[in-house]
Protein backbone atom coordinates (compact mmCIF):
# COMPACT_ATOMS: atom_id res chain seq x y z
CA UNK A 1 0.00 0.00 0.00
CA UNK A 2 1.05 3.59 -0.81
CA UNK A 3 1.02 6.72 1.70
CA UNK A 4 1.33 10.10 1.38
CA UNK A 5 4.72 10.72 2.35
CA UNK A 6 5.26 14.69 1.60
CA UNK A 7 2.62 17.17 2.77
CA UNK A 8 -0.02 18.12 0.59
CA UNK A 9 1.85 20.44 -2.03
CA UNK A 10 -0.81 22.85 -2.99
CA UNK A 11 1.33 24.43 -5.75
CA UNK A 12 1.27 27.87 -6.73
CA UNK A 13 0.73 29.20 -10.06
CA UNK A 14 2.86 32.34 -11.32
CA UNK A 15 1.77 35.10 -13.10
CA UNK A 16 4.34 37.36 -12.76
CA UNK A 17 6.46 38.14 -16.21
CA UNK A 18 9.21 38.49 -13.37
CA UNK A 19 9.11 36.88 -9.81
CA UNK A 20 10.91 39.79 -7.84
CA UNK A 21 8.16 42.33 -9.72
CA UNK A 22 5.58 40.45 -7.24
CA UNK A 23 7.26 41.82 -3.93
CA UNK A 24 4.92 44.22 -1.76
CA UNK A 25 2.25 42.45 -3.75
CA UNK A 26 -1.01 40.47 -3.24
CA UNK A 27 -2.21 37.32 -4.64
CA UNK A 28 -5.42 35.27 -4.62
CA UNK A 29 -6.52 32.23 -6.25
CA UNK A 30 -9.30 29.42 -6.17
CA UNK A 31 -8.80 25.82 -6.96
CA UNK A 32 -10.26 22.29 -6.85
CA UNK A 33 -9.53 19.25 -4.94
CA UNK A 34 -10.90 16.37 -7.13
CA UNK A 35 -10.71 12.85 -7.93
CA UNK A 36 -8.12 11.54 -10.57
CA UNK A 37 -11.00 11.08 -12.91
CA UNK A 38 -12.09 14.31 -11.86
CA UNK A 39 -15.83 12.96 -11.31
CA UNK A 40 -15.95 13.96 -7.82
CA UNK A 41 -15.49 17.80 -5.74
CA UNK A 42 -13.33 16.99 -2.59
CA UNK A 43 -12.46 20.48 -1.71
CA UNK A 44 -13.15 24.04 -3.29
CA UNK A 45 -9.80 25.79 -1.68
CA UNK A 46 -9.09 29.31 -1.95
CA UNK A 47 -5.71 30.80 -1.39
CA UNK A 48 -3.63 33.97 -0.37
CA UNK A 49 -0.46 34.74 -1.02
CA UNK A 50 1.55 38.04 0.38
CA UNK A 51 4.91 39.03 -1.21
CA UNK A 52 5.89 41.16 2.06
CA UNK A 53 8.22 44.10 1.36
CA UNK A 54 11.00 42.81 2.93
CA UNK A 55 11.45 39.51 0.78
CA UNK A 56 9.12 36.64 2.65
CA UNK A 57 6.38 34.80 0.66
CA UNK A 58 3.47 34.95 3.21
CA UNK A 59 0.84 32.00 2.04
CA UNK A 60 -2.58 31.30 3.66
CA UNK A 61 -4.85 27.88 2.09
CA UNK A 62 -8.12 27.01 3.35
CA UNK A 63 -10.28 24.11 2.48
CA UNK A 64 -13.70 23.89 2.45
CA UNK A 65 -15.78 20.88 1.65
CA UNK A 66 -18.60 20.86 -1.03
CA UNK A 67 -21.61 21.85 2.15
CA UNK A 68 -18.59 25.15 2.38
CA UNK A 69 -17.43 23.81 5.88
CA UNK A 70 -13.75 24.73 6.77
CA UNK A 71 -11.74 21.37 6.75
CA UNK A 72 -8.20 22.55 6.86
CA UNK A 73 -5.61 25.71 7.07
CA UNK A 74 -2.16 26.01 6.07
CA UNK A 75 -0.56 28.98 6.48
CA UNK A 76 3.08 29.33 5.66
CA UNK A 77 6.22 32.26 5.73
CA UNK A 78 9.06 31.42 3.68
CA UNK A 79 11.70 33.68 2.41
CA UNK A 80 11.80 34.43 -1.17
CA UNK A 81 15.51 34.57 -2.20
CA UNK A 82 16.40 30.96 -0.65
CA UNK A 83 12.76 29.73 -0.40
CA UNK A 84 13.76 28.38 3.59
CA UNK A 85 11.18 27.72 5.24
CA UNK A 86 10.34 29.85 8.43
CA UNK A 87 7.12 29.82 9.20
CA UNK A 88 4.78 26.45 9.21
CA UNK A 89 1.19 26.36 11.11
CA UNK A 90 -0.95 23.45 10.19
CA UNK A 91 -4.72 22.56 11.21
CA UNK A 92 -6.80 19.68 10.26
CA UNK A 93 -10.23 20.45 11.65
CA UNK A 94 -11.81 16.83 10.86
CA UNK A 95 -9.00 15.12 13.22
CA UNK A 96 -7.85 17.47 15.49
CA UNK A 97 -4.17 17.30 13.64
CA UNK A 98 -1.72 20.66 14.10
CA UNK A 99 1.43 20.98 12.78
CA UNK A 100 4.08 23.87 13.78
CA UNK A 101 7.17 24.75 12.60
CA UNK A 102 9.43 27.53 13.84
CA UNK A 103 13.04 28.51 12.32
CA UNK A 104 15.31 30.56 13.98
CA UNK A 105 18.20 30.83 11.75
CA UNK A 106 18.63 27.71 10.38
CA UNK A 107 17.36 25.38 13.43
CA UNK A 108 13.71 24.54 13.14
CA UNK A 109 11.34 23.23 16.06
CA UNK A 110 8.64 20.89 15.16
CA UNK A 111 5.66 20.27 16.89
CA UNK A 112 3.43 17.64 15.50
CA UNK A 113 0.44 15.95 16.70
CA UNK A 114 -0.90 13.75 14.29
CA UNK A 115 -4.74 13.27 16.11
CA UNK A 116 -6.52 15.41 18.78
CA UNK A 117 -6.19 13.27 21.81
CA UNK A 118 -2.74 11.90 20.98
CA UNK A 119 0.72 12.40 22.30
CA UNK A 120 2.85 15.53 20.86
CA UNK A 121 5.91 14.40 18.98
CA UNK A 122 8.27 17.36 19.43
CA UNK A 123 11.96 17.61 17.73
CA UNK A 124 14.39 19.94 16.24
CA UNK A 125 16.38 20.09 12.60
CA UNK A 126 18.78 22.01 10.90
CA UNK A 127 17.84 23.19 7.69
CA UNK A 128 20.29 22.70 5.46
CA UNK A 129 21.58 24.47 1.47
CA UNK A 130 19.38 21.65 -0.81
CA UNK A 131 16.26 21.75 1.08
CA UNK A 132 13.05 22.52 -0.05
CA UNK A 133 9.16 22.25 1.17
CA UNK A 134 6.28 21.39 -0.44
CA UNK A 135 5.08 24.95 -0.28
CA UNK A 136 7.79 26.62 -2.26
CA UNK A 137 7.90 23.71 -5.09
CA UNK A 138 6.29 25.69 -7.84
CA UNK A 139 9.37 28.54 -7.23
CA UNK A 140 11.84 26.49 -7.38
CA UNK A 141 9.89 24.42 -10.88
CA UNK A 142 10.22 28.13 -12.24
CA UNK A 143 13.43 29.30 -11.26
CA UNK A 144 15.08 26.22 -13.00
CA UNK A 145 12.70 25.79 -15.83
CA UNK A 146 15.31 26.32 -18.81
CA UNK A 147 17.14 23.25 -17.31
CA UNK A 148 14.04 21.23 -16.37
CA UNK A 149 13.23 21.34 -19.82
CA UNK A 150 16.93 20.61 -21.58
CA UNK A 151 16.49 16.77 -18.83
CA UNK A 152 18.67 18.19 -16.36
CA UNK A 153 16.98 16.12 -13.06
CA UNK A 154 17.63 17.87 -9.60
CA UNK A 155 17.84 16.24 -6.24
CA UNK A 156 16.01 18.27 -3.45
CA UNK A 157 15.92 16.93 0.39
CA UNK A 158 12.33 17.87 0.65
CA UNK A 159 11.01 18.75 4.32
CA UNK A 160 8.70 16.51 5.59
CA UNK A 161 7.54 17.91 8.95
CA UNK A 162 4.84 15.50 9.89
CA UNK A 163 8.01 12.51 10.02
CA UNK A 164 10.18 15.08 11.34
CA UNK A 165 13.08 14.32 9.17
CA UNK A 166 13.82 15.41 5.00
CA UNK A 167 13.73 12.64 2.49
CA UNK A 168 15.55 12.59 -1.11
CA UNK A 169 13.26 13.49 -4.15
CA UNK A 170 14.20 13.31 -7.45
CA UNK A 171 12.99 16.61 -9.64
CA UNK A 172 12.88 16.00 -13.29
CA UNK A 173 10.78 16.31 -16.82
CA UNK A 174 8.96 13.01 -18.03
CA UNK A 175 7.53 13.83 -20.99
CA UNK A 176 4.59 16.29 -22.35
CA UNK A 177 0.30 15.63 -22.51
CA UNK A 178 -2.06 17.14 -24.33
CA UNK A 179 0.30 19.58 -24.71
CA UNK A 180 1.51 20.27 -21.36
CA UNK A 181 4.82 19.52 -20.19
CA UNK A 182 4.69 16.98 -17.07
CA UNK A 183 7.21 17.33 -14.66
CA UNK A 184 7.82 14.66 -11.65
CA UNK A 185 8.83 14.61 -8.38
CA UNK A 186 9.97 11.44 -6.76
CA UNK A 187 11.65 10.00 -4.42
CA UNK A 188 15.21 9.09 -5.07
CA UNK A 189 15.15 5.71 -3.37
CA UNK A 190 14.03 3.28 -5.25
CA UNK A 191 12.81 1.52 -1.71
CA UNK A 192 11.00 5.07 -0.72
CA UNK A 193 9.32 4.48 -4.16
CA UNK A 194 7.34 0.76 -4.05
CA UNK A 195 5.74 3.14 -1.00
CA UNK A 196 5.64 6.69 -2.02
CA UNK A 197 3.50 7.87 -5.30
CA UNK A 198 5.49 10.29 -7.57
CA UNK A 199 3.68 13.84 -7.70
CA UNK A 200 3.28 14.93 -11.27
CA UNK A 201 3.12 18.87 -12.26
CA UNK A 202 1.58 19.64 -15.48
CA UNK A 203 3.08 22.91 -17.12
CA UNK A 204 1.88 24.93 -19.99
CA UNK A 205 5.00 26.34 -21.26
CA UNK A 206 5.58 29.61 -22.16
CA UNK A 207 7.70 32.93 -21.14
CA UNK A 208 6.42 32.49 -18.24
CA UNK A 209 5.62 28.51 -17.55
CA UNK A 210 2.32 28.13 -16.21
CA UNK A 211 1.17 25.10 -13.87
CA UNK A 212 -2.33 23.77 -14.73
CA UNK A 213 -2.77 20.95 -13.20
CA UNK A 214 -1.14 18.76 -10.04
CA UNK A 215 -1.82 14.66 -9.31
CA UNK A 216 -0.92 13.24 -6.50
CA UNK A 217 -1.59 11.67 -2.91
CA UNK A 218 -3.09 13.78 -0.33
CA UNK A 219 -2.93 13.61 3.16
CA UNK A 220 -5.78 15.39 3.81
CA UNK A 221 -9.23 13.39 5.31
CA UNK A 222 -11.34 12.67 2.40
CA UNK A 223 -14.44 10.88 4.02
CA UNK A 224 -12.21 9.57 6.57
CA UNK A 225 -9.12 8.46 4.24
CA UNK A 226 -5.81 10.34 3.76
CA UNK A 227 -5.05 7.99 1.15
CA UNK A 228 -5.87 8.74 -1.83
CA UNK A 229 -4.58 10.57 -5.19
CA UNK A 230 -6.35 12.94 -6.55
CA UNK A 231 -5.88 16.29 -9.28
CA UNK A 232 -5.47 19.90 -8.55
CA UNK A 233 -6.84 21.98 -11.16
CA UNK A 234 -5.58 25.70 -11.52
CA UNK A 235 -8.21 26.98 -14.13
Amino acid sequence: MKFALLFFIVATPVWGADQKEKMGKMETSSFKVESLDGKTLYYNVDQTINYTANGKIDKMTKYFDPAKKLAQTEHSISDFESLKLELFDFDNLELGAQIDVKTTGDQMTVRVLEKKGEKVKEGKMTWSKNMLFSKSISYFIERNWAELQAKKSFELDMFVPAKLRSVSFKLSKTGESDGLVVLRLEPASFFIRQFVDPMDFYYRDGKVPKMVRFTGRTTIPIKGNGDLVVRLNFE
